[in-house]
């Protein structure tokens, strides 16, 4: 990353009429007029890091293949000045904005004086800002389907994971030089997050078949021409995740720093969300190593993408497991038993006086009630100190959590109202460079030394991305997490962490218009928008550490 340029005398000024004090403050720092925002993506050091990538996406020998019979000509504006206008175009909600804003007295020479800046060099650039036309043929020329603007967009995706991992390490994060890894106490700052958000259709307009003519019109539409009908063809199949969702589904991948979000990838899904989730990842844990830690994600990441992320790349996933759907009997020692059903009500009394719940079911407080779970559960063998304790012990694990359990009179599992704690969850290298998981617990039992059992549970997981876990304790071990949902006080601060990405996906969506439609029909173009969000937030998070330590 280049050294950052220096802030403009608009913002100086501003700023040291009023500012914070100290990075304490910095994630309320505000970066809020549209030229804060515009300044910030020309001061970033990242943007400039796509140079190498950009030349050529107008130039006239590629315009033959990429549009044919539309030869056009070189612009006369520099490709990294209008990708960073691409970026701006977010800030305004549209090129069209932006060209306007542009086109205020005095704002066209100080976006000029922001890009000789940071580029280091004095060189000429046009007297007039570009057009929105301009703009969005430079957009199409990024997005277009010829192989080698494939190849290019390909490279500029990876150069945002690239740029935003070195970012995130410049503000704290993924530092070398840390203690070793315990999921006991996660640490923020070996922390990504993600989410995928569905983006409207530009257009409600749908493509029919003529029964007559056997073409393709368009309903819905109001253009006099049907061959100008605004239509978007695209979308994503949102059946593999059980939504009903129509539009295209936006991945992003996140990090939290202490001057707020960074973007480290994005991408979008044609199906199921978990492919592009796991190329993001694997592109970002290529580069990061083993400085990556944790991942929180919502139920997208189960089964096999779990045991890889752990087996392959000591990546522990915290999320809230998937719930049980029905009433199935379960078995123990050759004997059929059914999860106890109990009312919402009654269950919510029993855990607000400290009783048992039964096996299958969990309560947890939200902000306005609470919450019941038909929950999975799975049992343990118990390990030898618990299995000659007169206490008779029976381990489950309910929702991630370790429950000692008992079987009442009338046949009903119940667990005991404290889980087991886990003390120590550090993970430990294996032959063929696969990691395992050894969990020590500690276990409330009035027999027991000290009034508590402790022992260790080992997780060995598999490898593999088409192969599922196998039944009984492997299955067992795969759910069992050292921080589960029960644990509040450390299960909530760390998954609270993807609150950030639903406020950056419902951030993204304003940039988009009031209507927070695509801009564009096709994945590919939209794609350019998602990618010009992301590295704007970077922009404004590196803006406001510049602002933090100015106050210093």
């Amino acid at each position: 990353m280049l050294a950052a340029p220096a802030m403009s005398k608009r913002t100086t000024k501003a700023h040291s009429a009023k500012s914070a004090t100290g990075a304490a403050n910095a994630r309320r720092h505000p970066v809020g007029s549209r030229w804060q925002r515009m300044e910030a993506v020309f001061t970033y050091p990242g943007l400039y890091d796509f140079q190498d990538l950009l030349p050529g996406t107008l130039h006239v020998d590629e315009a033959p293949a990429l549009r044919p019979g539309k030869p056009g000509r070189t612009s006369s504006y520099p490709d990294l000045l209008l990708f960073a206008l691409v970026i701006c175009s977010r800030i305004c909600t549209s090129q069209r904005a932006l060209a306007a804003e542009l086109g205020r007295p005095g704002t066209w020479e100080e976006v000029c004086d922001l890009y000789r800046e940071g580029l280091g060099l004095d060189i000429d650039l046009p007297a007039a800002p570009p057009s929105e036309d301009t703009m969005d043929r430079f957009v199409w020329r990024l997005a277009d389907d010829h192989p080698a603007s494939r190849l290019r967009w390909a490279a500029i995706q990876d150069r945002l994971t690239q740029v935003g991992y070195g970012t995130a390490r410049f503000l704290g994060n993924f530092s070398d030089d840390h203690a070793p890894v315990d999921w006991t106490t996660p640490d923020y700052h070996h922390l990504v997050f993600g989410d995928g958000t569905f983006i409207d259709p530009m257009s409600d307009v749908l493509l029919q078949m003529d029964p007559i003519t056997g073409e393709k019109v368009p309903i819905g539409s109001t253009a006099a021409d049907p061959c100008r009908a605004r239509f978007q063809e695209q979308f994503t199949d949102p059946e593999p995740d059980d939504k009903t969702a129509r539009g295209i589904n936006h991945v992003t991948l996140s990090t939290w720093t202490d001057y707020g979000w960074i973007v480290l990838g994005t991408a979008h899904a044609t199906g199921g969300e978990i492919h592009p989730t796991m190329d993001l990842l694997d592109r970002l844990l290529d580069l990061a190593k083993y400085t990556v830690h944790t991942v929180v994600w919502d139920r997208v990441l189960t089964g096999w993408a779990i045991q890889d992320l752990m087996a392959t790349r000591r990546v522990m996933v915290i999320n809230k497991p998937v719930a049980r759907d029905g009433f199935a009997p379960f078995f123990v020692d050759g004997q059929a038993f059914k999860p106890w059903r109990i009312g919402k009500r009654i269950a919510v009394e029993r855990f607000e006086t400290g009783q048992s719940l039964p096996l299958g079911t969990c309560i947890y407080r939200t902000t306005k009630s609470h919450e019941r779970v038909n929950s999975q559960f799975y049992p343990l063998p118990l390990p030898e100190s618990l299995a000659t304790c007169p206490g008779q012990h029976h381990l489950w694990v309910d929702d991630g959590a370790l429950f000692d359990c008992f079987l009442s009179d009338d046949g009903v599992w119940w667990k005991r109202p404290q889980a087991a704690t886990a003390i120590e969850a550090k993970p430990r290298p294996g032959p063929n460079d696969l990691w395992s998981l050894p969990i020590t617990w500690h276990l409330a039992c009035s027999h027991a030394a000290e009034s508590r059992h402790e022992f260790t549970t080992h997780w060995q997981p598999a490898a593999g991305r088409t192969g599922r876990a196998s039944k009984g304790i492997s299955k067992a071990l795969r759910e069992l997490r050292p921080v589960p949902r029960y644990a509040v006080e450390t299960f909530g601060p760390i998954h609270g962490l993807r609150s950030i990405t639903e406020s950056f996906n419902q951030w993204f969506q304003k940039t988009l218009g009031q209507h927070k439609r695509a801009m564009r029909g096709d994945a590919e173009g939209q794609e350019v928008d998602h990618l010009a969000a992301a590295m704007l937030a970077n922009s404004v998070t590196y803006y406001r550490y510049l602002l933090c330590t100015d106050d210093d």
